[in-house]
């Protein structure tokens, strides 16, 4: 290692500006008695450009069509009760009844279907219930709790007991630029949508931190595959691998309990329960 030499400077003669011409003036170090001269210069410092930001076609097709719920707000959300004449299923251009609390002065919502259930791996909380949009609709009359509604859009044949909610901005995201995190956090993949289990590059996942744990996003994470336990075959000991650095995610949209990150890089497929910490 480089040793450390503190200098003690008893004149320090600093740059007079005649006109446009620096005039020098001289130093002299008391430890060395070395005249040191002192002349302007130009001094280079790096500059390192902004990441680029996240594909926010991605983020939006996702957040368009995808949202997470508490139990609570499932609850409280206004359900299709089934179509006219009795039909169960209601297609594009139906009109159908729903049952709920509606919001007199929002006459849109976005009809949404219950699905995975997300369990916190290290705690078993349940941090939240992923919602697909199968719909929207408008809402011709409100008689009490009951209204009618005309279907506008579809993705898929509306059902009884779907959720409709206000219709949403989420999929209308600002730029998410990378950057690394000042606190250290540890988590793990939670899912990956869709009810697949593998994901790859660009595809999406969900993390079971969020912003109570101080996840916010545009937070780079570390995927890590945990090791596997294996025997010693000379001691016959228990024990663990090592985990290994399989990719990079980007934290693009957070809950309070959990998040969804873009996969940014991924040396083989992420699969739920991988380790996810900061860089």
């Amino acid at each position: 290692m480089k040793k450390r030499v503190a200098v003690y400077i008893s004149l320090l003669a600093s740059l007079i500006n005649a006109g446009a011409t620096a005039q020098h003036k001289t130093i002299q170090s008391e430890i060395s008695n070395r005249e040191v001269t002192l002349s302007p210069q130009i001094r280079e410092q790096t500059h390192r450009p902004p990441a680029a930001p996240l594909p926010q076609n991605i983020m939006q097709q996702f957040l368009s069509h995808n949202m997470v719920a508490t139990e609570a707000e499932l609850d409280a959300a206004p359900y299709v009760l089934g179509g006219q004449e009795g039909r169960l299923l209601v297609a594009l251009g139906d009109d159908f009844y729903a049952r709920g609390d509606f919001i007199r002065s929002h006459i849109t919502y976005g009809i949404y279907r219950p699905g995975q259930s997300y369990l916190d791996p290290a705690t078993g909380e349940l941090v939240g219930v992923h919602a697909k949009q199968v719909g929207s609709a408008r809402i011709k009359q409100i008689n009490g709790s009951i209204a009618t509604l005309t279907a506008t859009g579809s993705s898929a044949e509306l059902r009884r007991q779907d959720r409709l909610f206000l219709r949403q901005d989420h999929g209308r995201v600002t730029a998410v630029y990378p950057r690394s995190l000042d606190n250290v956090i540890e988590g793990q993949v939670l899912a990956v949508p869709e009810g697949l289990r593998k994901a790859g590059f660009l595809d999406i996942i969900a993390l079971n931190r969020g912003t109570r744990h101080g996840l916010s996003n545009g937070a780079t994470m570390v995927v890590y595959q945990v090791g596997n336990s294996i025997d010693d075959p000379i001691t016959d000991q228990r024990m663990r691998l090592p985990d290994e650095r399989i990719g990079l995610l980007t934290v693009f949209y957070t809950y309070e309990k959990m998040s969804f990150g873009l996969v940014m890089t991924a040396d083989r497929p992420l699969t739920v329960g991988d380790r996810v910490s900061n860089p």
